[in-house]
């Protein structure tokens, strides 16, 4: 769904409502956590949270440091860096290094949607946004006792969630219609999507009927309907975010073996997108952000910027992302 995100930054009109990627991205962000962990839980009986981290970090921030040494060398390259934007952008980037770029752009009033000063780091709140959500949900997996051997931790940690995740929306709804940035760029207000997924993956483990009977709905309608929300042209903004959000929870429900959505979405074509994902998000805004300023985004500039885009990201993936994901830290002490 990334791809999405890529075709509205192109061009706004070839995916209306592409941006909403991100909200898809957080749902499924929620699950996938949520699944991982308890899978360590089952496999050793315990929740190691240092363990968890260390693969937050060595997932974010090698290709994260790269993109951003790489952008910072090519802006004066462009002719792109002067007195007025340089602080703005390297704060950017230094921010984002510590996971809070989403404030520091609240704080700075831009506007993600306008990005009138071009900034090539715009797009790491959503790093901020995930970095944040990975501090604080360990804390509730502590609170709710669910990193232990409890036979009352999943109920507990649903009971917990369940009102973070009314009072985040309640929260995003308010701030959409009164401070819009700080609506799409803050975590307590993004806390919901993420924590959605979440309770999704737990409630599936209890075998609620609710959920069974919804399993019953065609994969391969939601898939479409998906898909179809986020070409529509953008009528009430804040509904689409919860349609998206709505449809991408459905997904997650009913796709099963066997099913034609299966099939699509475990193509080895499709499966590797998903594997350079990460990288295709960091290195897709910072090309576009030097297209703009340079030789503009055309239709006809169109095939260059996608094929260099996909480039940075496979080389990043396979030499950067990879092997560090096969990097073994040998301090205990240190990663403590």
């Amino acid at each position: 769904m990334l791809l999405f995100v890529i075709l509205y930054h192109l061009n706004e009109f070839l995916a209306p409502n592409g941006y909403l990627g991100v909200d898809l991205f957080f749902v499924i962000s929620g699950f996938v956590i949520t699944k991982t962990i308890l899978k360590d839980k089952e496999r050793t009986g315990k929740i190691k949270l240092i363990s968890f981290f260390v693969r937050r970090l060595k997932r974010i921030y090698p290709a994260l440091i790269i993109m951003i040494l790489v952008t910072l060398l090519l802006l004066p390259y462009f002719g792109l860096l002067n007195v007025s934007n340089f602080h703005f952008y390297v704060k950017t980037a230094i921010t984002s290094i510590f996971g809070i770029s989403n404030i520091f752009l609240i704080y700075k009033n831009d506007n993600y949607f306008l990005n009138e000063e071009n900034n090539p780091f715009t797009h790491t709140w959503s790093l901020g946004v995930e970095e944040q959500f990975y501090l604080l949900f360990p804390l509730l997996i502590w609170f709710t006792g669910f990193s232990k051997k409890n036979h009352n931790s999943t109920r507990n940690m649903i009971m917990v969630l369940t009102p973070i995740t009314i009072i985040s929306l309640f929260l995003f709804l308010f701030f959409y219609e009164n401070n819009h940035p700080a609506a799409y760029f803050l975590m307590p207000n993004r806390f919901w999507e993420m924590s959605l997924g979440s309770l999704i993956f737990l409630l599936q483990r209890y075998e609620i009927l609710a959920l069974k009977k919804i399993s019953k709905i065609s994969p391969n309608l939601i898939l479409f309907l998906l898909i179809l929300s986020l070409f529509i042209p953008v009528i009430y903004a804040k509904f689409s975010t919860l349609l998206v959000v709505f449809l991408t929870l459905l997904l997650i429900i009913t796709l099963k073996k066997g099913s034609f959505s299966y099939k699509i979405l475990t193509k080895n074509n499709v499966v590797y997108i998903g594997l350079i994902s990460y990288s295709l998000y960091l290195w897709h805004w910072g090309i576009l952000a030097l297209s703009r300023n340079t030789i503009g985004i055309y239709w006809w500039t169109w095939p260059f910027q996608v094929l260099l885009i996909i480039l940075c990201s496979v080389i990043s993936y396979e030499y950067i992302e990879k092997k560090f994901k096969k990097f073994k830290f040998q301090s205990t002490r240190l990663i403590s």
